[in-house]
């Protein structure tokens, strides 16, 4: 029961069956994946504003519960107030490492949104 259910979610999303179909094309689906997931870890702020959101609901373990609920809010057009979320990794750097984060460039990424946010609101 669990596998032909499994067979069908994979199937809704592009994956052929590994017994009869090709195998090299669930890799290749599985790479993508993988590689922009590893895009979204290293972005450090993510907006939402009504011209522009970076975030969405599924993104729970990037942007933390609160930072994920406001990205939907915004994706759905509920008014929401333009704002910017650190990443939890971003947050967990800055626990580990303290105020050299933001000699990494991060000071500059907040400035950035905080522009943007003020552009929103004016």
């Amino acid at each position: 029961m669990l596998r032909l259910i499994g067979r069908k979610v994979f199937a809704s999303v592009g994956y052929s069956d590994t017994k009869s179909g090709d195998v090299s094309v669930a890799k290749e689906k599985t790479e993508q994946i993988r590689k922009e997931s590893a895009e979204l870890r290293k972005q450090k702020v993510y907006l939402f504003t009504k011209s522009r959101c970076d975030g969405d609901a599924t993104m729970k373990s990037i942007l933390g519960g609160k930072g994920a609920g406001l990205a939907a809010m915004t994706n759905l057009g509920l008014r929401v107030p333009p704002g910017a979320t650190l990443s939890v990794n971003t947050c967990k750097e800055y626990l580990e490492r303290g105020k050299e984060i933001f000699k990494g460039g991060l000071e500059e990424l907040i400035f950035e949104a905080v522009d943007v946010i003020g552009e929103e609101v004016s």
